[in-house]
């Protein structure tokens, strides 16, 4: 028996789902899936059903919202995971940002060029897909080609970093991630139109600095 599939059947206590299996053995749900079949079909394991876990975040409140926020952008989200997705909403959503949540991006592409959002979060464990090469892929696309990528995942290791940067990922950040770091990141890289503006007067009082009027 490998080392991999000991460490499997340790993970098998009846308390996690096979989403929480495939990420503690950071494997695809397929693989995973592929290597307990045929100790399901022997009876050797046995499923049962369990209620859907909680958010990693929990709601956040935030007093005083306007019911009709405008949004300031748009945050697409690549991942199979439903619950980062949704962690990320909660995050995001009450500042005004909306969330495009995209599970399986090769499908989903025609649906990811017509959103065009003006930043993409990107896990790169993908069953369909290598999210490494899928990130290279949006980078040789006009549409997406000074788009900011960031890498998300919980692989943090130097030959990761440097598969990111190769890709043309803008930025890697390693999961869990805060949810101030988060907002954070989202609005260093998405400007409303006011910033802009006052980003450009800033810039041009500093040109005519000192200048002489005529």
């Amino acid at each position: 028996m490998s080392a991999s599939t000991q460490g499997l059947i340790g993970l098998l206590r009846g308390q996690l789902t096979f989403w929480d299996i495939a990420m503690e053995m950071r494997r695809s749900l397929p693989e995973i899936l592929r290597a307990l079949s045929p100790l399901i079909r022997q009876g050797v394991l046995e499923l049962r059903e369990m209620a859907d876990l909680p958010s990693p975040c929990p709601p956040i409140a935030y007093p005083n919202l306007p019911a009709a926020m405008p949004v300031k952008g748009r945050v697409g989200c690549i991942d199979e995971n439903p619950l980062t997705i949704q962690a990320l909403t909660q995050i995001l959503r009450p500042h005004g940002y909306e969330v495009l949540g995209i599970a399986n991006p090769l499908r989903e592409l025609p649906k990811l060029l017509e959103s065009q959002p003006d930043l993409i979060l990107l896990d790169p464990l993908l069953s369909q897909t290598n999210g490494y090469d899928f990130c290279a892929l949006l980078r040789k696309s006009p549409a997406f080609y000074e788009t900011p990528i960031v890498i998300l995942t919980r692989q943090d290791g130097i030959i990761d970093r440097m598969r990111a940067k190769l890709a043309g990922a803008t930025e890697f950040l390693v999961k869990p991630v805060e949810p101030a770091q988060v907002l954070q990141l989202v609005q260093r890289y998405i400007k409303t139109p006011t910033e802009i503006n006052r980003s450009e007067m800033n810039y041009t009082d500093w040109l005519t600095a000192g200048q002489p009027k005529i």
